[in-house]
């Protein structure tokens, strides 16, 4: 698993958090996908005038963690922030992240970051990354594999941040603590056997 931040200013970096942590799960995901667009669905569609990456993503993420710029699927936006997953050259999981250090997003002014996972531990845990700055309040984002009942996540506790429109159900996107009821809970896979929620914190 690698992690990156960066940011296009360089005076923002001591005001940013970047925290890319793991989910746990059960061991018992034999029947679980294992095919990575069988994990994540949005991978398989075609691509939309909105999940092209921005340019601090290409410069400074892109590049660095060998991704595929055409792989990318924007997850979820809101006016202060913007989520993607990718795959890198190696068929690894990328979770990207863009968020505003001042107000609302702007090139030159946000803040970039990316967490890689290899697909057998996204399909067994899932993966989750943090971050956040002096002027955006830190969030959790925690995407899960498509056969883990994503209702049943919520119910368990996991509520998701009010503002932006998620493309895809099997994103969640928190304020930390606001999870911390669920964290330890073991939700139904579709596929059989049982997914264990993360600590979010």
């Amino acid at each position: 698993m690698t992690t990156r931040l960066t940011t296009a200013r360089g005076a923002a970096l001591a005001a940013l958090v970047a925290t890319v942590l793991v989910g746990c799960s059960s061991p018992d995901q034999e029947s679980a996908p294992q095919e990575i667009t069988d994990m994540i669905p949005i991978l398989a569609t075609d691509a939309e005038p909105r999940d092209t990456l921005p340019e601090g993503m290409v410069t400074s993420v892109v590049q660095t963690e060998d991704l595929v710029p055409d792989s990318a699927r924007l997850l979820r936006e809101s006016d202060i922030d913007r989520q993607w997953v990718a795959l890198d050259s190696a068929g690894n999981v990328c979770l990207m992240n863009e968020y505003a250090t001042e107000g609302d997003l702007a090139p030159g002014q946000n803040a970039v970051g990316s967490s890689c996972i290899a697909p057998a531990v996204f399909q067994r845990q899932g993966a989750w990354m943090a971050s956040g700055g002096l002027d955006y309040p830190t969030k959790v984002v925690y995407l899960v594999p498509a056969d883990v009942d994503a209702d049943a996540v919520t119910e368990a506790g996991v509520q998701q941040v009010e503002e932006g429109t998620s493309y895809v159900p099997e994103l969640f996107v928190v304020s930390p603590g606001d999870a911390d009821d669920a964290e330890g809970v073991a939700v139904e896979r579709e596929s059989g056997g049982t997914f264990v929620i993360a600590r979010m914190r």
